[in-house]
């Protein structure tokens, strides 16, 4: 099919050259020497061309293979396929990355609902599930608005892909809806947002992979709010933010930001990114459970990651309320704000960071207990480590080299003291370099502590500074 332009309406697209297909089929080998020249539906099977249908909302219906070819092509309401009555089964939604849908009305641009109410378990998958409905692909389509607009919906799917796709100038970019299992997003750029680049909203969701993409200038990168969701990898993806002429510094409010309200979330993975919030308010990772049952958000994995975010008043990381956590191998940069936040959490090891020149390094409160804190390099301007708040018990710290700033104020390097009301019992703190700097008057501070075991540590004392630490 020959390169052709289009006369975009809200109803759909209206060719201004008719397509001109060769009489006669050719040979494959003959068709390949001539090189690209457009959708040949002869040697791609049952392509549908979805510029050949008077509107948009028709074409997809048809489901099967379905080709966007080059253009712009404008809506003026949502276009929704219901997967369970397409005409031919699944959906396979592509372009080569030239085609643009200009959504100017409201909602969704594109909603996919299909008819899954169940599990991932293959029992509970129905029949038009499993021989229709499956894996619906949407692979090298932009979708564009006017930032009052969301891009993709997805409800009731099975296997869902979505790839190689640019959300921009939206509202929402991708937002998860009802029950849906299976998730993968890869390769795409959600770029430029009012809102959520990726919302999971209250939706049920097990095994969702989140990889390779970029996601910058939203309000937030990736939102979970509510719902049921298990097995969650965001992995490998490049998520910033920053101030822009439509989103000022007050509304922002992170990066990857999880806000359960009592739902039960398990099973999070966040790896290999790169997560940077350029001085902007909200942490880079904030994961908000139910203070007075940590077990309903757990088993959080937070490794190998490159962030910085953090202004005075917040976080890089900043967990409420969970439980088996672990966060290891990330590199932080040099930001003025505290390194990591744990509160009311159970169960938890902080191993292997490493951070310089940062006010505050990690502050355990209201309930932190059951952790290790073992082989991080922190170089800080104010605490490396602090205890806080009503309860903190049994933790071991080893292992550590925590290093002063000159810039560092009276408070000790490691500040484990009990305060009126408060409890700190079954503590280690043995194997530490610990080396004040600045105002720092002592390497740690533990007064008040229960079963506290305090050996063969390394104390470097600057002149500014005595060596040794209080016990008192």
């Amino acid at each position: 099919m020959d390169r052709r332009r289009f006369f975009l309406c809200a109803s759909g697209i209206l060719p201004l050259a008719a397509p001109r297909f060769p009489a006669a089929v050719e040979p494959l080998d003959e068709k390949l020497e001539k090189g690209p020249g457009g959708l040949d539906s002869r040697c791609l099977g049952d392509v549908v061309d979805a510029s050949r249908f008077p509107s948009l909302a028709e074409a997809f219906q048809q489901g099967g293979d379905i080709f966007l070819p080059g253009g712009n092509y404008e809506i003026k309401e949502t276009v929704e396929v219901d997967l369970s009555k397409t005409r031919r089964p699944g959906f396979h939604l592509w372009s080569a990355g030239s085609a643009t849908i200009r959504h100017l009305g409201r909602g969704p641009a594109l909603r996919l609902r299909g008819s899954h109410r169940g599990t991932a378990h293959p029992d509970s998958v129905n029949t038009s599930v499993r021989d229709r409905e499956r894996m619906p692909v949407i692979e090298g389509i932009e979708v564009r608005g006017s930032f009052e607009q969301d891009g993709i919906e997805l409800n009731g799917t099975h296997h869902p892909l979505i790839l190689g796709c640019l959300l921009t100038e939206l509202r929402h970019g991708l937002v998860l809806r009802g029950v849906n299992r299976n998730l993968i997003v890869a390769h795409s750029h959600i770029y430029h947002l009012d809102g959520y680049g990726i919302w999971y909203d209250n939706v049920s969701l097990h095994q969702s992979v989140v990889a390779n993409n970029h996601i910058s200038y939203c309000r937030c990168g990736f939102y979970l709010l509510a719902g049921n969701c298990h097995d969650i990898h965001i992995l490998g993806n490049d998520i910033e933010k920053g101030e822009t002429s439509r989103i000022k510094n007050e509304n922002i409010e992170g990066l990857v930001r999880f806000e359960t309200r009592g739902s039960d979330t398990e099973g999070v993975v966040i790896s290999g990114n790169t997560i940077e919030g350029h001085g902007n308010p909200g942490s880079s990772i904030e994961l908000v459970g139910v203070l007075d049952d940590p077990y309903r958000l757990r088993n959080l994995i937070i490794t190998s990651n490159s962030m910085n975010n953090s202004i005075p008043d917040y976080s890089v990381v900043e967990i409420h309320g969970a439980s088996n956590i672990t966060i290891g191998d990330n590199a932080f940069k040099n930001d003025p704000g505290r390194l990591i936040h744990l509160k009311r959490c159970r169960g938890f090891t902080i191993h292997g960071n490493c951070s310089v020149n940062r006010t505050k390094g990690i502050l355990l409160s209201d309930g932190a207990e059951q952790g290790s804190i073992q082989g991080n390099v922190f170089q800080s301007a104010g605490p490396a480590l602090e205890a806080a708040g009503q309860l903190v018990r049994e933790l071991a710290v080893t292992g550590n080299t925590f290093h002063g700033d000159s810039r560092a104020d009276e408070t000790p390097l490691v500040h484990l003291a009990a305060g009126p009301g408060e409890e700190r019992s079954d503590i280690v703190l043995t194997g530490n370099i610990l080396h004040p700097a600045g105002k720092q008057r002592s390497a740690f501070y533990a007064k008040g502590v229960r079963n506290f075991c305090c050996q063969s540590n390394v104390v470097v004392s600057p002149s500014s500074a005595p060596p040794g630490g209080d016990k008192k």
